[in-house]
């Protein structure tokens, strides 16, 4: 008796001990869009306040599910209550159709915000959204200058 326990209880401890809360990912397998949106988390040091939004979620919130607008989506956005920092890359198939869902997601955040967390409106007033030929990038941040630089030097080397 005291064999199957012990035997149990190891069984049970190796397994717990052979998972992991850190799910990773081949950057073969990621889009462009989301690497593009790490490399932007990874150079704001932003790594620990942002999470990934899935992309259904994307579409719904910032494109009122229009699919056929947009060909590659990611953003990461803040897990903290009251906090509306958040980085996204947009591959879009119609860039004056993209940039009109962005503004009206951009003003329904600042209707949002007012009424919540008026603290929060002057970032979002002032997102850098840029964007060439082929993409758009929204960065929501306190450090508007940083964040300025950093998507104006994704857009040139690329």
């Amino acid at each position: 008796m005291m064999k199957k326990y012990v035997l149990v209880i190891l069984s049970i401890a190796f397994l717990c001990g052979c998972t992991s809360n850190h799910v990773s990912i081949n950057q073969s397998e990621m889009s462009q869009s989301e690497m593009e949106t790490i490399q932007l988390v990874s150079s704001l040091g932003m790594k620990d306040e942002l999470v990934a939004v899935k992309n259904r979620i994307v579409i719904g919130m910032v494109f009122s599910g229009d699919k056929d607008v947009i060909q590659d989506a990611s953003l990461y956005r803040s897990s903290t209550e009251g906090n509306y920092d958040m980085i996204g890359v947009f591959y879009p198939n119609d860039m004056d159709a993209c940039l009109s869902y962005i503004d009206d997601f951009l003003i329904s955040l600042k209707n949002e915000c007012n009424k919540n967390y008026p603290e929060e409106v002057f970032k979002i007033s002032n997102a850098i959204e840029k964007h060439n030929d082929t993409k758009i990038i929204l960065v929501v941040s306190s450090d508007i200058e940083k964040a300025r630089l950093e998507v104006e030097n994704v857009l040139e080397n690329q």
